[in-house]
């Protein structure tokens, strides 16, 4: 099982500026890559001042649990 975690920034005072969020899962890494890439294509992505592009997504794969 793979899960779906999107990367984000913050420039706000007083917060902590990198923040992940768990947005989704898949069974496999195909469908992980999959729904990345659908993602992704939507959004509007923008530099935070690390120079990053915010948000991102990574995939991380886990074991799944009976």
């Amino acid at each position: 099982m793979y899960l779906i975690i999107k990367h984000d920034f913050d420039n706000m005072e007083n917060k902590d500026p990198w923040f992940n969020e768990i947005v989704g899962y898949t069974e496999d890494e195909i469908g992980a890559i999959k729904y990345i890439n659908e993602i992704i294509k939507d959004i509007k992505q923008y530099s935070g001042y690390d120079g990053s592009m915010y948000p991102y997504y990574t995939k991380r794969y886990i074991e799944k649990l009976l």
